[in-house]
């Protein structure tokens, strides 16, 4: 059990007399209620010689550092598209995710949209900065329901494969997927079509492609959410310069005028 002594919000604990090596970890974390949630990603590993101080790492995050600031609450809307998938859609879609401890019993049942084959959901007043998340095709308890994702679009779950992360923009965002794919489905599909960032991996920097048919807002953001780079209201090519940022993993949230948001990776080599 690790303490907060001066509750600030860093938990740590020390061990003596240990022998050197490799060590494997990771954290959960236990409410008064009885929740409890174990951490995303896969395995930690630290590999001590001698005394040894560990950076702090925010909760879920496989980088060392300090939890990014929250963007402010906003709600979160899902939509599923079955029209375009290999999955023939069962009676009820559910979604899971870290906002439901991803427990089948706390699973969110979605409702048909407007649009035919597609389902939606929206968690209201969402507060945490990021999420990761699966959709469900059909009882949540039985884990061959839950969509397949592929690790193009997902991060590492540590049970071997991969779930879906988005990090908020701090306003109202949409998020629109195609059952089981990496694909997007978006009633502006062609304002997307053409977005690119090349290079991918990037070393110094990457050019965002954007294309013209709308106006965007872009983060880009660590494992963490933190934000290391924003740009309001551009389109065409938009020049990335990479900074502080540290070799790893990014993600490249981008909202059209609408509030429609994709994400791709980025990796800085």
């Amino acid at each position: 059990t690790l303490t907060d002594t001066d509750g600030d919000g860093v938990y740590s604990i020390s061990f003596t007399d240990i022998d050197s090596g490799e060590f494997v970890f990771k954290a959960r974390w236990h409410d008064a209620s009885g929740a409890t949630n174990w951490e995303g990603g896969g395995n930690k590993i630290v590999v001590a010689s001698s005394d040894s101080s560990i950076a702090v790492r925010c909760f879920g995050n496989d980088n060392y550092g300090a939890c990014a600031s929250v963007p402010a609450t906003a709600d979160v809307t899902f939509i599923v598209d079955f029209t375009q998938a290999a999955y023939t859609p069962a009676d009820t879609i559910y979604l899971i995710g870290t906002f439901t401890q991803w427990d089948a019993n706390n699973a969110i049942a979605m409702t048909q949209h407007t649009v035919p084959g597609q389902y939606i959901t929206t968690l209201s007043s969402f507060c945490p900065g990021t999420m990761e998340y699966r959709f469900s095709n059909g009882d949540p308890a039985n884990s061959a329901n839950h969509e397949p994702v592929d690790a193009a679009c997902g991060v590492d779950n540590g049970v071997g494969s991969f779930n879906r992360f988005f990090a908020r923009t701090g306003s109202a965002d949409t998020l629109r997927h195609t059952y089981g794919t990496c694909s997007f489905v978006s009633v502006e599909e062609d304002v997307f079509a053409n977005v690119e960032i090349r290079p991918n991996p990037m070393t110094s920097g990457a050019v965002l492609d954007l294309g013209m048919a709308d106006v965007f807002t872009v983060q880009v953001m660590d494992m963490t959410g933190r934000v290391v780079a924003s740009f309001d209201n551009v389109n065409g090519e938009v020049a990335l310069n990479r900074g502080s940022m540290v070799n790893g993993l990014y993600f490249v949230a981008i909202a059209n005028s609408k509030g429609e948001v994709r994400t791709h990776k980025l990796m800085v080599k």
